[in-house]
């Protein structure tokens, strides 16, 4: 047997992923891998079994790979084997591989050379292209007045196994049926590659809602998230930059100098130094909009002010929900924190103190539309946007991470607790 260029496990859970509502077939099935002189020469199956030669399979890219192996998945998932009883064996294998190759083509997988290729096939169920197909056949031995010679192999699969599987069904010897159980014996292909749509949206929705907690302004709903050891990531911008000596130079630091228009063009810190300790007040964006591991981000970036500041951390969504003092990053990885809810970033303005000798930043993704609608005017605040290059608060300065920075503090992050 030649070696084997693909992972079985890995194909499978590839189409775990791309497949669901087929998920039940994918993980019964079982996948026997033949070698070069076996009868089967590329792909088939019997309906209990998926053969796959792996010299041909290592003529393929693994995206080729999964489009190989979905299609036989699918022959049984839609019960094509037991539905090719009483039809002409050519034209039905025809018809399911064409049906079959143009969703997995619309699905973004890309057809080997050799499979069957109907355009039109995407419109029409099996059944029906079986139809179209047979009356073709008809009309053109009407005209031709001669016979057809019939024969099992079509496309780039071998369907041989599924007239003598039929007859074993018939016989009862046949006792295993691994099609979808959510389908009969009358499946629609179209129906039920929409319904694989919908899960899919459906699943992804659901991964959403868990990495995301309560979605913004879902009834104002909150929830507690607790951290333990969210790690340390090295910093996205000099932070010791944004303390306040810094800022004093206002003028200079943010009156000539801008970022690009990717960011928005908006202003950024120039390199001024200073020796003394200050203090810190970091409110961070807590509603519904904020990933939990955007708040992990912002918290490993706040540990890398502790040497230069004291800080203190409070978190908002349509509330403030005041400060707790830091001392050490352990008190950063134990932060209980309320997420959920809407946005109000006026009451995060109110909330810093009006001393003007303690830093005040903003941690937030910025999602407000494009206006903050804060009442209580503060030059003070230095806004810190992650993702969104179009967030105006009406007052103070706004930094602006790009997403494609923010993705790095993952890929630096040294103990990443998840």
């Amino acid at each position: 047997m030649a070696d084997i260029a693909f992972d079985i496990d890995k194909i499978k859970k590839k189409m775990l992923i791309k497949y669901p509502y087929f998920g039940s077939t994918i993980s019964s099935v079982q996948y026997q891998i033949v070698g070069g002189s076996h009868r089967i020469n590329t792909a088939a199956t019997d309906g209990k079994i998926i053969y796959v030669n792996a010299d041909f399979m290592a003529t393929l890219s693994e995206d080729k790979q999964v489009f190989i192996m979905a299609h036989e998945v699918c022959h049984i998932a839609l019960n094509h084997i037991q539905r090719s009883k009483g039809k002409n064996h050519k034209l039905w294998n025809i018809a399911t591989d064409g049906v079959i190759n143009q969703h997995l083509k619309k699905d973004g997988l890309p057809m080997p050379e050799g499979v069957v290729d109907i355009a039109d096939a995407i419109k029409l169920d099996a059944e029906e292209l079986y139809q179209k197909l047979l009356a073709e056949k008809n009309q053109q031995q009407e005209q031709n007045d001669g016979g057809d010679q019939e024969n099992s192999q079509v496309g780039h699969d071998d369907h041989s196994m599924w007239e003598e599987t039929t007859k074993q069904k018939e016989q009862g010897n046949n006792k295993s049926n691994l099609g979808n159980q959510n389908q009969s014996q009358d499946t629609s292909e179209k129906e039920i590659f929409e319904k694989n749509n919908e899960e899919k949206i459906k699943r992804a929705e659901d991964v959403m809602r868990k990495i995301n907690g309560i979605r913004r302004g879902l009834e104002g709903q909150t929830q507690a998230v607790s951290f333990e050891n969210i790690g340390k990531a090295k910093s996205v911008t000099n932070w010791k930059k944004m303390l306040k000596k810094a800022l004093e130079l206002e003028d200079e630091a943010w009156g000539h100098k801008f970022s690009d228009k990717a960011s928005g063009y908006a202003a950024r810190i120039e390199d001024v130094e200073y020796d003394d300790k200050s203090e810190t007040e970091i409110i961070l964006d807590t509603s519904g909009s904020v990933s939990v591991d955007l708040l992990k981000n912002f918290l490993r970036q706040v540990k890398n002010l502790l040497k230069d500041s004291a800080i203190k951390i409070g978190t908002f969504n349509s509330r403030f929900n005041g400060f707790v003092e830091i001392k050490n990053e352990s008190d950063i990885d134990h932060l209980k924190i309320e997420v959920g809810g809407g946005t109000n970033f006026d009451v995060a303005s109110s909330a810093f103190t009006k001393r003007k000798d303690v830093n005040k930043i903003c941690f937030t993704d910025g999602q407000d539309s494009g206006n903050a609608g804060i009442k209580d005017k503060r030059r003070d605040i230095v806004w810190i946007s992650f993702g969104n290059p179009k967030f105006k608060p009406d007052y103070g300065k706004v930094i602006y991470v790009p997403k494609a920075q923010l993705d790095k503090v993952d890929d630096n992050c040294n103990e990443l607790s998840r």
